[in-house]
């Protein structure tokens, strides 16, 4: 955010800063993909698109850095490795999740890295990938039923 340019609303001021200022919330996701590991589509990207849909074309920084928090915590569980990883990838490029307090970035990157999960968070992300799975062999199940 320190790099955070106020532009007016105009073409000329590139819409606001939107594309100038696009780079924020991109190295908040590639920071979040970075610290899941995997594939950028699977978890990190999940939580993206979801917050995606969840926004219009108001939406502001602060807004959507709060909306992939929440989105990651009904995709993942609260206290979920993933939830930690947002918060994680926001705090790194200076916007702090409303109403969650500051932790230090030690703290964050443990968190991200999966330190601390317990069994109880561990619990909640099984039943929700079990849910998911239910859900998709469903979906094969109709899919096949209509051919």
């Amino acid at each position: 955010m320190s790099k955070f340019v106020h532009l007016p609303d105009t073409e000329d001021g590139d819409n606001g800063g939107v594309h100038i200022n696009s780079g924020i919330p991109n190295k908040a996701f590639y920071l979040l993909a970075v610290g899941l590991g995997g594939y950028a589509w699977e978890a990190a990207g999940l939580v993206w698109y979801e917050a995606l849909k969840a926004s219009t074309v108001t939406t502001q920084f602060q807004e959507f850095a709060d909306t992939t928090y929440f989105k990651a915590e009904e995709l993942y569980g609260a206290g979920s490795t993933e939830q930690e990883a947002v918060l994680a990838g926001w705090g790194e490029v200076g916007i702090q999740i409303t109403g969650v307090p500051r932790r230090s970035s030690a703290r964050r990157r443990a968190a991200a890295s999966g330190g601390g999960l317990d069994m109880a968070v561990l619990t909640q992300q099984i039943e929700a990938l079990s849910t998911q799975m239910k859900d998709l062999a469903n979906e094969v199940r109709s899919l096949q039923a209509g051919k």
